[in-house]
């Protein structure tokens, strides 16, 4: 049994495994979950079993890359929008972490660079900074005083969202209803309604000539013309009496009456035979990155695109809009272009659910690449990112970019999942199992000071990311409650609230949030350790 262990394969897997079990073992609702591993790890990295170091580097690269391919969009498409309170309140929770740890390792007299890592990734509960900070420190020393903190930090963060509401004193069914009405403002929903032709100034012109996606921000997805009803063109005349189906916003919908004519009701719209509507999954790469305007498919298809999915968001389409791999299209056609419009599309489900490796493994490359050039700032100040690092700055990047030639850089949430699953667990096993072996003499030095610092670290942010989205920036409990755990890049925070609340406004400011929180926490080990040298 011996020998086995000395194989680096069997013990990583065995390490993972039981890791797994005790991460399932729930206590009055907490439970380890994946770090569970770590623990495992170091106990039986104390008797003496070890890791291969490099299998814990070809975890974290994974975990790293898929988080930045996922996040990428959304990371940079923050900027452009505008969002700036959740990206202020991130860099004000996290940047309160660093300053605490530093305040309270210089009381403490702690001056190395690893017990300053250990303890505020620890404090943050956070797997992705100790998986940088031992990246830009080269020592699995910071991972001692991180395992020796994290539960503790765990059972603060759990305490901190289930008594906030409580000491808030928060009515979480008015919160849900007024957030719900302030999510409509800023993503209204996505409206049908139908319009009698009555405008003189449009009868006898084209869809085209009106310019109508254009002008009013909304899709004519049905005509009714003399009692048929049939898929609009770009060609299609407009005639007095016609009855219109448009789909778009509230806004859009007040364009649309303004330009057409008075809403109608209960207006039979149902297609005839040789017209339907089909939802087709975009998979055919040549098409990614153009715009809808570019793919024509109005004038080669006859055909329109009225609604368009990306996850589990209905986005408005619009001329401009880009397609990204693996879109959802809703087309309005006719019987004979259907086959055409799909295989132009892809639509092969098959091929949405197999994972490309060409992307991830030259992804992979790029980030190494980037993470070894040295970037001189000034004379005497020069920062390297690192493994982690670079491919996080590499994978955010490519997600952004969408595309290059033939290569698409994305991933599906299946793959994506396991992939980051899989390098996480590789991670802790390998890190933990090293930790492990120095553990008995930090336990005999410092253990306790050490555990009373990090609660410390681990509570001060939260307090003050709550008073300051609260107090200064005004933000209203339920959305600041996704931004504090997006900060915290805790998904049990985001948990305990969700159980009180179904607004969506939790889960998107938690998603705006959590980018940025992982960005910064991959970028502070470097600059600390750099600082602090």
């Amino acid at each position: 049994m011996d020998e086995l262990f000395t194989q680096g394969l069997f013990a990583l897997f065995f390490v993972i495994s039981i890791g797994l079990l005790l991460g399932r073992i729930k206590i009055k609702g907490f439970s380890l979950d994946v770090s569970g591993v770590i623990f495992i790890a170091m106990l039986l990295g104390y008797w003496g079993v070890e890791i291969p170091q490099m299998l814990g580097n070809f975890g974290i690269l994974l975990f790293i890359f898929t988080i930045g391919i996922q996040s990428g969009p959304d990371f940079f498409g923050t900027f452009i929008s505008g969002g700036k309170k959740p990206i202020i309140l991130v860099v004000i929770t996290i940047g309160s972490g660093v300053v605490i740890t530093l305040l309270m390792c210089k009381i403490l007299g702690v001056y190395d660079i690893d017990s300053v890592l250990g303890i505020f990734n620890g404090g943050m509960a956070s797997s992705i900074g100790l998986a940088a900070s031992i990246d830009a420190v080269s020592s699995s020393k910071v991972s001692l005083d991180y395992s020796l903190i994290y539960p503790f930090a765990i059972i603060i963060t759990i305490l901190f969202f289930r008594l906030l509401p409580q000491v808030a004193k928060i009515n979480f069914e008015l919160e849900t209803d007024n957030e719900a009405t302030s999510l409509r403002q800023r993503k209204p929903i996505i409206l049908r309604k139908d319009y009698c032709v009555e405008n003189p100034g449009i009868v006898g012109k084209s869809i085209r000539d009106l310019n109508f996606r254009s002008t009013t921000g909304a899709t004519i997805s049905r005509i009714k013309h003399n009692g048929t009803v049939v898929n609009p063109t770009l060609s299609t005349t407009l005639c007095k009496g016609d009855i219109l189906r448009i789909i778009g916003a509230e806004d859009n919908q007040q364009k649309a009456e303004l330009l057409i004519g008075r809403n109608v009701e209960n207006e039979n719209m149902e297609l005839q035979a040789q017209y339907e509507n089909i939802w087709l999954l975009v998979t055919n790469k040549r098409i990614v990155g153009k715009t809808l305007e570019d793919i024509n498919l109005s004038g080669i298809f006859n055909s329109n695109v009225v609604q368009l999915q990306r996850g589990t968001t209905d986005i408005q389409p619009a001329a401009k809009t880009k397609i990204r791999y693996g879109d959802r299209l809703c087309i309005a056609t006719d019987i004979s272009h259907a086959e055409a419009v799909a295989e132009f599309l892809g639509n092969n489900i098959k091929q949405a659910a197999d994972t490309d490796f060409l992307p991830i493994t030259l992804g992979i490359i790029i980030g190494i690449f980037i993470g070894s050039l040295t970037i001189p700032i000034h004379d005497t100040f020069q920062i390297k990112l690192g493994l982690g690092g670079g491919v996080l700055i590499a994978s955010l990047v490519l997600s952004y970019i969408g595309k290059t030639g033939p290569i698409v850089w994305s991933m599906t949430n299946v793959s994506n999942n396991l992939f980051r699953q899989l390098g996480m667990l590789m991670f802790l096993a390998a890190v933990g199992t090293d930790a492990g072996s120095k553990l008995g003499d930090v336990l005999n030095i410092h253990s306790l000071t050490i555990v009373a610092t990090g609660c410390i670290v681990a509570l001060g942010p939260m307090i003050i990311g709550y008073m300051v989205g609260k107090h200064i920036m005004k933000i209203s409990f339920i959305p600041l409650m996704g931004i504090l755990a997006g900060a915290l890049t805790s998904t049990l925070g985001l948990t305990i609230i969700g159980v009180k609340t179904k607004s969506e406004n939790l889960q998107s400011t938690y998603a705006t949030a959590y980018p940025f929180a992982l960005v910064l926490m991959i970028i502070l080990p470097q600059i600390l350790s750099i600082l602090m040298k």
